[in-house]
């Protein structure tokens, strides 16, 4: 669904600039622009937001006080703390983070970055928002996101007779029987349509 200005809520990116997240959706009739003047919706570009500030310090040869400075920003607290402020500005009640293998990517190893992401999770619970968090599954830490989240939806862009189709699935979600079957969907002026009386895989 595409925002309806009932429920404000925040899109945060992790590898983009407002600009390019806009022009990714410029195909489509999304005024995104007028539910931001409107404060119905909120896009952080996050990493991007500060990179200016790191330049200098991203070289091989920075000082631990400039490594630390780099780990600041690519900390879950910080994150947080904008998600945070602009949630309370809007009163948000949905919240987009993409993608969470952008934060992660510093971690040094598997089990802090497991530790970073339940974290950020009993955040953005105390929030008492809804939250989807996007996760490329190529990344080592996919999985872990997957068993700590409440629900994973797998989409699927594969090839069938020299076309490529959109798919989705609901692999988990806790406390809900929910449908257990591959879908088609296709993204529309309109937002996502799932064709629930068709199936992805044949």
């Amino acid at each position: 669904m595409t925002p309806s200005g009932k429920e404000p809520g925040i899109f945060v990116t992790l590898d983009e600039t407002r600009d390019e997240v806009l022009h990714s959706i410029s195909n489509f009739k999304w005024d995104f622009e007028k539910f931001e003047q409107e404060k119905k919706l909120t896009v952080i570009a996050y990493i991007r937001s500060f990179l200016h500030e790191l330049e200098g310090t991203l070289d091989y040869r920075y000082s631990r006080e400039e490594q630390d400075q780099v780990y600041k920003y690519f900390s879950v607290g910080m994150l947080f703390e904008k998600i945070q402020q602009a949630c309370n500005e809007i009163n948000a009640k949905r919240i987009v983070i993409d993608p969470l293998n952008s934060l992660t990517f510093m971690a040094a190893s598997q089990a802090l970055a497991r530790c970073g992401i339940m974290l950020l999770m009993e955040k953005l619970k105390s929030l008492n928002v809804t939250t989807i968090i996007t996760v490329e599954e190529d990344s080592e830490y996919w999985r872990d996101a997957a068993i700590l989240s409440g629900g994973v939806i797998h989409l699927r862009f594969e090839e069938k007779e020299s076309v490529f189709n959109r798919g989705i699935v609901v692999k988990k979600m806790r406390a809900t029987d929910h449908d257990q079957a591959a879908h088609p969907f296709k993204i529309t002026d309109d937002g996502i349509k799932v064709f629930t009386n068709e199936l992805y895989y044949k």
